[in-house]
């Protein structure tokens, strides 16, 4: 290292000292918006995190079911209209079109011999009314094969209480969510009476108690073994509503869906379409972010520069002398620029470890949620790069901050000033 850039470093370290306060509250206003852009994104991403787990984690990479689609109003009148004719409904009573899967049986060997497939869960689904005495809740039940069901969706993880394994959940058992045991005031080894879309009455004791922690699903879905509930609902042995598709890669559900749609056409629906609030919701939320972040470093910036600034001016004696030392315009640059570095420096390492602590502080405070979130304190995401990130931006910010000031100490006229004294 040369003797002008020590003498450089040394003359920046006095800058700092002569404006102890000035160089204090530029180092803070670097730190506070690096901890808060640290928190601020950690928070967001930690929400994001835990609603992508809660709705994704639930959600089907791709979920077929029956292909026939009822026709549109608008096609019906335009197809009278054509042949001048006038269709009369008498039958008010809306008519399911949905006659469950055809070729079942292909489908799944079809889904069997697929490489990109993790996993797969055939479903019948049905509307349902859980009732205990006087009290009812309306809401759906699961038809399900418990071993496939846990493979694409680790339902045991999902047990709060009771076993997924229980033979007699697997025969003639039913587990319900976590909301609607609470509305109903049961627990497990109690019986349970639903009313099925048949008009059927059939009392069931609960063997497992589940929580996904999203109330629409704890509030109304239960799960029943897909042979028993076939025979309660008098369907025929391969009868399915639905098949949920777990890939190796999500995001390769397009390719599949057409295959599917082609060979046994069967409509398809997305985790894109079925989540497109959640993902919305997401988009806005590191949008805003992100905007909100940057805007704090750049607050910091503006009170590095003008503190620059302000230094510039106020040393412009002594720019002149060290100018006529033999001081050129690149050292005069170096030395105002280290000093934005040092500022920088030192208000990253404040602003990284006050947001460790401020994240660890808000991890730890205690949240109700209700019962639409299963949290118990505030989400927060400890991802280092986020701590790097914002360490980075703000050494960065300081230097740009530091720059336009740096340059105009270059161009101070010794002569002038010195003519002033």
């Amino acid at each position: 290292m040369s003797n002008q850039t020590m003498a450089t470093l040394y003359l920046a370290v006095q800058h700092i000292k002569s404006k102890k306060m000035q160089s204090i509250v530029a180092t803070l206003g670097v730190g506070v918006g690096i901890s808060m852009f640290i928190v601020m994104i950690n928070f967001m991403t930690g929400v994001n995190n835990f609603l992508e787990n809660s709705a994704f984690d639930g959600t089907a990479d791709l979920r077929i079911f029956d292909g026939g689609i009822a026709r549109h109003r608008n096609d019906i009148y335009s197809n009278n209209i054509l042949r001048k004719e006038w269709t009369v409904c008498k039958n008010k009573r809306i008519k399911s079109n949905n006659t469950g899967l055809k070729k079942t049986n292909e489908i799944i060997r079809f889904l069997n011999s697929r490489q990109d497939i993790y996993s797969f869960s055939p479903h019948i689904t049905c509307g349902a009314i859980f009732m205990d005495g006087e009290k009812q809740v309306s809401g759906s039940i699961f038809g399900v094969n418990f071993e496939q069901e846990n493979h694409t969706y680790s339902l045991s993880k999902r047990i709060i209480d009771g076993d997924i394994g229980n033979t007699t959940l697997q025969k003639k058992g039913i587990m319900i969510g976590k909301s609607l045991s609470q509305k109903l005031q049961l627990a497990v080894g109690n019986s349970l009476e639903i009313i099925t879309a048949n008009g059927k009455v059939t009392k069931l004791p609960i063997t497992a108690i589940f929580s996904f922690g999203i109330s629409f699903i704890d509030n109304a879905k239960a799960y029943m073994d897909i042979n028993y509930l076939r025979k309660t609902l008098g369907l025929p042995p391969n009868y399915l509503t639905e098949i949920d598709i777990k890939l190796n890669n999500h995001y390769e559900f397009v390719n599949l869906a057409a295959e599917l749609k082609n060979k046994f056409s069967v409509n398809s629906e997305s985790w894109r379409e079925a989540n497109k609030t959640i993902i919305a919701g997401i988009k806005v939320r590191n949008t805003l972010t992100w905007v909100v972040s940057f805007s704090m470093l750049l607050v910091a910036g503006f009170g590095i520069y003008n503190i620059m600034n302000l230094s510039v001016i106020n040393k412009a004696k002594d720019i002149a002398i060290l100018k006529s030392m033999g001081f050129g315009s690149k050292e005069i640059t170096l030395t105002f620029l280290n000093q934005s570095i040092f500022i920088g420096v030192a208000g990253a390492a404040i602003g990284v470890l006050l947001g460790l602590i401020l994240c660890l502080l808000i991890s730890v405070i205690p949240l109700d949620a209700g019962d639409f979130l299963s949290l118990q304190t505030y989400p927060m995401n400890f991802d280092a790069k986020f701590y790097f990130l914002g360490a980075v931006f703000g050494i960065v910010t300081a230097i740009i901050a530091g720059i336009l000031p740096a340059r105009k100490a270059s161009r101070v006229d010794p002569v002038s000033i010195l003519r002033g004294l």
